[in-house]
């Protein structure tokens, strides 16, 4: 009991000690309550005593306006301290202090005026300490105003009619007659204008501005954006320092479209900026890479590029004579150097949290919400590429083509003093039409000079705007190229660099960067990706014809020097396939060059043999590649046309071979290789064969494929299969399904074939289109020549052509529609006006009889053609002509073509030679090497009196014409094989025959030992030659007379007898 009643006592004890606790703690807690409330009344009715004596004093001033500012001042002390810009009371109070304090500024009573106080020795320490606060709070204040709405509008220009009055003593109206006085408070000026910016001047500048331009209207008035421009400026204006550069930079410069709305809407504040002599101290400062490392490491990458934009329209903005004297290095290398900063942000903040902006494309942005200043941004960054401009960047090409006279350490003797003379002489048109070649070369600028490198530099910063401006990419291209005689200017610099435009200097460079990231490679780059733009658009009238820009000597000259530098290049293990196949200067070249050699493929302006290559010879190259050497593989693959033709298709055969043998489609000695039995009928040609050769595999279709015929009558046709059989059976469906009448294809008004546009009226049409592209690919592999003629633009889509940057279609237009092509050639030259014409981005086309539209873009129906456009215009109408119509044709096509044909053995010919692949060759028809490799049966051989008679009647009697219908009535095809008759499959042969075709049964001793011995049962002058063409077999009667077998060989020919089919 007694050990319980002790644990009572202790539990009662416990529980009245935390009963105490909780008491006291009420009381304390009801006693920090009390204190808070007593305090809050005290603050209350003293914030009211503030209130009332500010607003007396105030409500004194403006019924009397002569209040000394010294009876206002301590209360304005007080209210600073109390103010709360969240109550609405406090606000009304500070607008009228506000009002006060700009109104008495003016006045020259020093009394009255609320900056006199400045000079009071007991006020002024106070005084500046007050408004430094006052200044603090208005900052503030301005900030969270809506600048768009009325009311905070007309705020807004109270609080910075403040900031300005107070952060200037030119305005004080006590000072009006008193210069040293003003200079003395101008410093104390300076100092609160420093405290400002050490208290977000700039962040609250900037959030404003940014309220008012960054939209697609301006928001600010003309009266706040002139305030807010000078506020900005005046921390620079007195003296320089790095900080507030800086964050002048970052915070203002950087506005988007900031510079472009203050030429629209504020001339005033553009010269307030440009007096204190902005752009000159911006440059300078970014000079420095550690400054230019704070700014560009605290903007993102779109604000880096607003940045730039606001600069360059700063330099728009500048007298010549200052463009002139910061264009060069400064500010080409810092626009430079902010678009690669640019680009290199883009490229970190590429992921799967990516949105699009409209001049930089897709990465991840925090902030996005400047996007409708952008047009204005891109507004801003055209200039960069204007004619004005580029003309200023690129001053220093006035060296080299003779616009300025040149240094006189360049004048080194008689002759380059003649040169002087010389160009001061001519005129700068006369300089780029007649050239000054062996002047040039005289005096020549190596690379790495003081001239060769201002040139550099301003071709690098072009290269970076198309580099990181990639959706402008056309835009900047198309100006840079036919900017007056930039690019030929450009042309005759680079010929002034040595020899052959500097080739050897570059090689060496080369070899020591292979990588080709060296400032003088990304020139070439530049010169590479505008001449190849030009070319794509100028067409074969103005360049070869007019002759406007360049010479054919000048483009001779050109494609001579790129394609030596690439092969050596090349050849030296310099560069590999990479290098040319993503985007740098070596693609750049290699570009150009092949649009150079597919102009000349089309339009010859080259000598014979002027793209082969010399050093290494084909055949040295052509050895390498036996060898596996990567070189020799690479240069095979992008510049085959630097090998003979010859070689080439026996290269091509030789691919061939070498995967028939690999999937073993050979015959060898010990195992004959499998084939693929296919049985037609004659009369169900093309549907026999679509079924059953359609979904053969690829390997089969390559294989040996045999055809068993089946007549009309139903039953098997007799036929000895040395794939003759299988010839004619090709020969005989790409007859027919390249008949126009089948709708498959139409043919151009020169009769070459190209896919049908209203194909898709035939069922299946895109699986026959695939079935024929099995077939002549079929031909093509096997080296059987077909009677095939194709359009030129057609062609460069089976070679992958008009999928590539620098196709033009407009070029390959004329072999579609010649009439069309004149026609929008004839627009792009339009002097008018182009929308009087009342075009449209649509064509209109007749489909069953019944008119349709079709838009060329989308909407194209509600777009005006106008002179801003035309361009833009002919080239989708080419576009839509050529692709857009039988693009599903074209396709469908091309997989099944080059499901036996690999592509990139196609790649070693031009369009035209494609053509030579299929159709064989367009060279005479040499009949001496067709003698050469003619078999003969039935008793013929080569002395045989009617052998003779043949080929002396063959060479000498018929005409072109009549040779040519000659070879396609024995061959079905009128031109003969590429690398001669000796690779015609099966070989021609000739066979004596006694009797019709029904009745042959091929030789037998008696039939050979007659014909041999020129016996004869009677002279078969009632009976014609005939031929097999699918042995390439030419029956010939044992004729008595020369005359009748040149006159039957005739008849026969001209009536197309010869087609009867064994």
């Amino acid at each position: 009991m007694a050990s319980k009643t002790r644990e009572d006592i202790l539990t009662q004890a416990k529980a009245a000690r935390e009963n105490r606790l909780i008491e006291t703690s009420k009381t304390k807690a009801a006693i920090k309550i009390q204190t808070w409330a007593r305090c809050r009344l005290q603050r209350k009715r003293f914030l009211r005593i503030v209130r009332e004596l500010l607003d007396k004093s105030l409500t004194s001033y403006e019924e009397n306006q002569q209040q000394p500012v010294k009876s206002i001042f301590n209360n304005v002390q007080l209210f600073i301290r109390c103010l709360d810009l969240r109550s609405a009371p406090d606000i009304l109070l500070f607008e009228r202090l506000a009002r006060y304090i700009t109104r008495s500024i003016p006045n020259e009573n020093i009394k009255f005026n609320y900056a006199g106080l400045a000079l009071d020795k007991i006020f002024t320490q106070q005084w500046v300490i007050q408004v430094k606060k006052l200044l603090v709070i208005s900052l503030e204040f301005l900030k969270s105003l809506n600048h768009s709405s009325q009311p905070d509008g007309k705020r807004s220009v109270l609080i910075l009619n403040l900031l300005l009055s107070l952060t200037s003593s030119r305005t004080w109206g006590f000072l009006k007659n008193s210069k040293p006085l003003e200079v003395i408070l101008e410093q104390v000026c300076i100092n609160i204008v420093y405290h400002l910016v050490d208290n977000n001047l700039y962040k609250c500048l900037q959030t404003v501005l940014s309220q008012g331009v960054c939209s697609s209207r301006v928001t600010i008035k003309t009266t706040n954006l002139n305030a807010l421009i000078t506020l900005s400026v005046r921390p620079l204006c007195t003296q320089y320092k790095a900080d507030v550069l800086s964050q002048f930079i970052i915070h203002i410069l950087s506005i988007p479209s900031l510079l472009y709305h203050m030429k629209t809407q504020s001339v005033e504040s553009i010269e307030t900026m440009m007096k204190c002599n902005i752009l000159a101290n911006v440059i300078k400062y970014l000079e420095d890479d550690q400054n230019s490392k704070i700014v560009f490491n605290a903007l993102e990458g779109s604000y880096s590029l607003c940045l730039l934009a606001n600069l360059i329209d700063l330099v728009h903005l500048s007298s010549q004579e200052e463009v002139q004297a910061i264009i060069h290095p400064n500010f080409v290398t810092l626009s430079t150097r902010l678009l690669d900063s640019c680009q290199l942000y883009v490229a970190a903040k590429k992921s799967n949290l990516t949105q699009w902006h409209p001049l930089l494309g897709w990465f991840a942005q925090t902030n996005c919400d400047h996007a409708e200043a952008m047009p204005f941004v891109e507004r801003q960054l055209q200039h960069l590429w204007s004619r004005n401009f580029v003309l200023q960047v690129f001053h220093c090409l006035n060296i080299f083509t003779g616009d300025v006279e040149v240094p006189y350490f360049q004048i080194k003797d008689d002759k380059n003093s003649f040169t002087k003379f010389f160009w001061k002489a001519m005129k700068m048109d006369d300089v780029m039409k007649k050239g000054l070649d062996k002047y040039n070369t005289k005096q020549s600028f190596k690379l790495g000079s003081h001239e060769v490198t201002r040139v550099v530099q301003s071709a690098v910063l072009y290269e970076a705007c198309l580099r990181t401006l990639s959706l402008l990419r056309i835009d900047i291209l198309t100006s840079l190229a036919f900017c007056e005689d930039f690019l030929m200017k450009f042309w005759i610099f680079l010929k002034c660099l040595g020899p052959q435009c500097g080739l050897k200097s570059f090689l060496q460079l080369l070899a020591v960067n292979s990588k080709a990231t060296a400032p003088e490679f990304l020139m070439l780059q530049l010169f590479g990706e505008l001449m190849n733009h030009f070319l794509t658009v100028t067409d074969d009238v103005e360049l070869f014809e007019q002759q406007k820009s360049f010479t054919i000597q000048d483009l001779l000259m050109m494609s001579q020097f790129i394609n030596v530098f690439l092969v050596r290049a090349i050849w030296n293990g310099y560069i590999d396939a990479k290098s040319l196949s993503t985007r740098g200067p070596m693609l750049a070249l290699h570009s150009l060059l092949m649009t150079l050699h597919k102009r000349d493929l089309r339009k010859t302006f080259a000598p014979d043999g002027f793209w082969l290559s010399t050093d290494p010879k084909s055949s040295y190259i052509l050895l390498e590649l036996e060898r596996n050497k990567r070189h020799a593989q690479t240069l095979i693959q992008k510049m085959p046309h630097v090998i003979p033709h010859a070689d080439r298709v026996i290269l091509f055969r030789y691919y061939v071979v070498k995967e028939k043998t690999f999937l073993g489609l050979t015959e060898t000695s010990s195992v004959a290789p499998q084939s693929t039995l296919v049985t037609i009928r004659r009369s169900r040609l093309i549907e026999d064969g679509f079924r059953q050769l359609s979904f053969l595999s690829p390997q089969a279709t390559k294989g040996i494929i045999r055809i068993k015929f089946i007549n009309d009558l139903g039953l098997d046709e007799a036929g000895i299969d040395q794939d003759g059989v299988f010839k004619e059976f090709l020969e005989e469906t790409l007859k027919r399904i390249f008949d126009p009448s089948l709708n498959l294809f139409k043919m151009t008004s020169e009769q070459k074939l190209y896919p049908s546009p209203s194909s898709y009226m035939t069922e299946n049409h895109l699986e026959l289109f695939e079935f024929v592209g099995r077939m002549l690919g079929k031909a093509v592999y096997e080296g059987i020549t077909v009677d095939i003629q194709f359009a030129p633009f057609f062609l460069h889509q089976l070679l992958g052509q008009s999928s590539l940057a620098a196709y033009s279609a407009l070029d390959d237009l004329a072999s579609l529609d010649p009439d069309l092509y004149r026609n929008l050639t004839y627009l792009k030259h339009f002097d008018g006006d182009v929308s009087e014409l009342q075009l449209t981005f649509s064509v209109d086309e007749e489909v069953l009889g019944r008119l349709s539209t079709f838009d060329i873009i989308p909407g194209g129906r509600a777009t005006p053609v106008t002179d801003s456009n035309k361009i833009n215009y002919v080239h989708q109408m080419a576009h839509f002509k050529l692709n857009t119509q039988i693009k599903d044709q074209t396709q469908a096509f091309l997989r099944g073509f080059r499901t036996v044909v690999n592509p990139e053995w196609l790649a070693l010919f031009s369009c035209t030679e494609l053509q030579r692949l299929i159709s064989g060759d367009t060279t005479g028809i040499d009949f001496k090497d067709l003698r050469r490799n003619t078999h003969y049966y039935g008793g013929f051989h080569d002395s045989h009196r009617v052998i003779q008679w043949l080929w002396d009647i063959v060479e000498k009697e018929l005409t072109e014409v009549e040779q040519r219908k000659f070879l396609k009535f024995v061959t079905s095809c009128s031109s003969p094989p590429l690398l001669g008759f000796g690779n015609l499959e099966p070989p021609f042969s000739v066979r004596c025959v006694e009797v019709g075709d029904d009745e042959d049964r091929g030789d037998t001793i008696g039939s050979v030992l007659r014909g041999f011995l020129t016996l004869h049962r009677k002279d078969p002058v009632n009976r014609l030659p005939t031929a097999s063409t699918c042995f390439n077999l030419l029956k010939l009667p044992n004729y008595q007379k020369k005359a009748t077998l040149r006159d039957k060989l005739k008849y026969a020919i001209e009536s197309n007898s010869g087609f009867e089919l064994s």
